[in-house]
């Protein structure tokens, strides 16, 4: 255990071999930024570069291209591991239909393939 001021100094400075954290959602911006200025300290041109690309296009097999690119850059670099699976939790009344696990159960993101049941009993 360290004091939290040195700790984030230390995973800047890169003077580390594991940390353990939790990593809060950031603003729009720090979302956007896909990854620079991360408290890592991961630098990798190319791969910002890559991400600027991604942003700016709507052609699917561009985006596709980008980010098989961008997948041979992470696994050369490795930047992170995550040790912790990121976990949810959703609650859905009973009513709701086309949910189902593990593939789509967020309802928040296949809101497009759910219904509701007619509420009419059995």
């Amino acid at each position: 255990m360290m004091d939290a001021s040195l700790i984030w100094r230390r995973v800047g400075a890169g003077d580390f071999e594991a940390a353990f954290h939790n990593r809060q959602p950031g603003t729009e911006a720090q979302k956007r930024d896909f990854g620079r200025n991360t408290p890592t300290g991961y630098r990798n041109p190319k791969a910002f570069g890559l991400t600027d690309q991604v942003v700016a296009t709507a052609d699917p097999n561009e985006v596709d291209r980008i980010y098989r690119g961008l997948t041979e850059i992470f696994r050369a670099d490795l930047p992170f591991t995550r040790l912790v699976p990121a976990t949810s939790s959703d609650f859905v009344h009973r009513r709701v239909r086309g949910l189902s696990t593990p593939f789509h159960a967020h309802p928040d993101t296949y809101m497009e393939t759910l219904w509701l049941e007619d509420g009419s009993a059995p």
